[in-house]
């Protein structure tokens, strides 16, 4: 186990300060433990599951229960998650609202209107605080503030206490200089055990009270998304390679070959498996070495190509893509997750390489399909509803009875009549 490094004096006076009361108050946290109806990062989950099986959403056709409209326009908007009653989205700023009233609770955005937030933000357990921290890419790297949006108190339309932490401002290491950023949207961070892990020519694993670096990886190229679960880190090389880290020190446990010959590959880990999906099907491995299990789903047409990483539940496999159908239309397919024997398969409108896969609520598996957003029984694939947007929507994020979707053009609230 790596030594843990010390908190910044800053960060620890802005702790105090905010609270007014003495260091005994700076409860240590537990391990990652939110509420099962809550979406708390991107794809829900450190594995990737895009699955919560404690949520649910409406079978019959939704009605609109609040919508908010950006302050610009854009073609696309980072997945929105939800926490502890509240739905953030992260945009040009960092924006909190009631998932009651659709209030607006905090915005933290910047003098000058440059995007500060890139990605969307994951809730990470702190040590050093007692709430949480909100992570997101930005333009200096990985950048934290209170789920309040301060250190520990809201802070409206941002301020000096917006802001815990930001990797480009780390003393001891130029971190996280070679993401790419400023050019658009960046990779989602993954918190899991109060630590935060992004991708940076390769996995770095980022403390979540402090910013420090606890350890990083060197690929030859860019990975993805990684998946993290019990300790373990997986992750998708561009070589296309799968490989487990220990999420503790860094070390690299085995490294195994897959079907994946494209970039961005994101790896999802359920069911004693881990999956792949990619240009020739939806692979499971071995989480022990990366022995192939199954290959299935393999797309009908000449091109075509799983897009988006996988969605798991216990029973099946949720993955979309390109010419994958008889027709060589696009689809969302099913699979066993414990055979991959084909359930069923839903045509969808027309897929790209920034779309977003499917959610998982319950017995509603819910796709983004181009500028609308359709609802498939998740056992039979029975089409449910659809709701048509005016640009193109992201994963929504799911909680007790509702949704909250984004577009570029605003955020909504959808519930059952």
């Amino acid at each position: 186990m790596p030594h843990r490094p010390p908190l910044s004096r800053r960060a620890l006076l802005s702790g105090l300060g905010a609270l007014g009361i003495g260091a005994g108050a700076l409860v240590a946290a537990g391990d990652d433990d939110f509420d099962g109806s809550d979406w708390p990062m991107y794809r829900h989950d450190a594995a990737g599951t895009a699955h919560a099986p404690d949520a649910s959403v409406p079978r019959e056709q939704p009605t609109e229960l609040w919508t908010h409209e950006f302050e610009s326009l854009g073609f696309t908007t980072p997945a929105p998650i939800l926490h502890d009653g509240r739905v953030f989205v992260a945009r040009q700023s960092l924006t909190a609202f009631d998932v009651e009233s659709g209030d607006r609770v905090f915005r933290i955005g910047s003098e000058n209107n440059a995007t500060e937030f890139l990605s969307t933000p994951a809730v990470a357990s702190a040590r050093a605080y007692v709430t949480p921290s909100l992570v997101a890419a930005s333009e200096d790297g990985l950048r934290a503030v209170g789920i309040d949006g301060g250190p520990d108190l809201p802070v409206v339309d941002g301020g000096a206490l917006s802001q815990r932490w930001s990797t480009g401002q780390q003393p001891d290491e130029s971190i996280l200089t070679s993401m790419g950023f400023g050019g658009g949207w960046q990779s989602p961070p993954v918190a899991a055990a109060e630590r935060v892990f992004t991708v940076d020519d390769g996995i770095v694993a980022v403390e979540a009270s402090s910013g420090s670096i606890q350890w990083r990886t060197t690929f030859d190229a860019l990975a993805a998304r990684p998946a993290v679960v019990d300790g373990r880190l997986f992750t998708v090389a561009y070589d296309g390679s799968l490989s487990e880290y220990a999420v503790a020190d860094g070390t690299q446990r085995w490294t195994a070959p897959t079907p994946a010959v494209r970039q961005e590959r994101q790896p999802t880990v359920a069911n004693g498996s881990v999956y792949l999906a990619h240009e020739t099907g939806v692979t499971a491995f071995d989480p022990d070495g990366g022995d192939e299990r199954w290959t299935r789903g393999q797309p009908v047409g000449e091109y075509g190509r799983y897009v988006t990483p996988p969605s798991v539940t216990s029973d099946a496999v949720y993955a979309v893509g390109s010419g994958l159908l008889d027709d060589e239309t696009d689809g969302l397919i099913a699979l066993d997750a414990a055979t991959g024997d084909r359930l069923w398969d839903a045509s969808l409108s027309g897929i790209s390489e920034d779309e977003d896969g499917p959610a998982v609520a319950g017995d509603v598996v819910l796709q983004p399909d181009n500028h609308s957003l359709r609802a498939f029984d998740a056992a039979t694939g029975d089409p449910l509803w659809q709701i048509q947007r005016d640009a193109q929507v992201s994963q929504p994020a799911v909680g007790d009875g509702r949704f909250y979707l984004t577009d570029g053009r605003s955020i909504t609230a959808y519930g059952g009549t």
